[in-house]
């Protein structure tokens, strides 16, 4: 394994991990044979059907590591199969089947929203662009577990690409800052996905104009109808939930 790039005093350009032709081919090695891996930088989750199935992925997984020359700290991580843990500050229940954020990375979160919101207080609602593109990282870490999250990130994503520099300020919009103050008071509301989908039982496709609606089920069993003269002049958007 090789790390290549280069850093000087300010300079903030990322250094890149490359396992070289030889890692990537053991890899590859890996999934051919049927291993279930999801490696992000010194992070690994091995995952299997059973717990035998999962030591003999594990068992694979080591003797690559060590054949890569990569030596594996031998008492962190989980040596023994479990349908509990955490990785890259997400819960996996793979027994209750939710994906969770882990109560030390949930506070984290908090405790960095709160932090911006009193320094914008102080400042006229202006904050270095820097800390606030952490933040947005931080808390676009744990969207597998929040699926509101996408919603409450997209002002805070629309203020750090106002930048002129990574080196300035920017000023918060109203809607950036209610978008902070959500993730200081993040609860357990909004706390957890399933990490499987449930299967639809049925699907509808529908659909209104101003003279009528009409939809479809499961793609096999239409349904269509006019608004009366008192519901042609209704909003368009009552007419498209009256369709459903």
């Amino acid at each position: 394994a090789r790390a290549a790039g280069r850093r000087h005093a300010n300079d903030h350009r990322p250094l890149v991990f490359d396992p070289g032709p030889e890692g990537h081919a053991c890899w590859r090695r890996l999934r051919r044979s049927g291993v279930r891996i999801l490696p992000y930088v010194d992070d690994f989750l091995i995952l299997g059907t059973s717990p035998e199935e999962t030591r003999v992925a594990q068992a694979a997984v080591y003797a690559a590591l060590e054949q890569l020359g990569i030596a594996r700290h031998p008492t962190k991580g989980w040596q023994e199969p479990t349908q509990v843990l955490t990785h890259l500050g997400l819960e996996v229940d793979t027994q209750r089947g939710m994906f969770r954020v882990h109560a030390d990375r949930a506070a984290r979160i908090r405790k960095r929203a709160r932090a911006l919101l009193c320094d914008a207080s102080r400042q006229r609602r202006a904050l270095p662009v820097r800390r606030l593109a952490e933040f947005t990282g931080l808390a676009q870490s744990v969207y597998l577990a929040v699926p509101a999250a996408r919603f409450f990130l997209r002002a805070l994503h629309d203020m750090v690409g106002t930048r002129d520099s990574w080196a300035g300020k920017v000023k918060l919009t109203r809607q950036a800052q209610r978008d902070l103050e959500w993730w200081r008071d993040f609860s357990d509301d909004h706390n957890g996905r399933p990490i499987w989908t449930l299967a639809d039982r049925a699907v509808l496709h529908c659909d209104a104009s101003t003279f009528g609606w009409g939809g479809v089920l499961n793609g096999k069993r239409p349904a269509r109808g006019l608004w009366t003269a008192e519901q042609m002049s209704a909003h368009i958007t009552w007419k498209e939930l009256k369709a459903v």
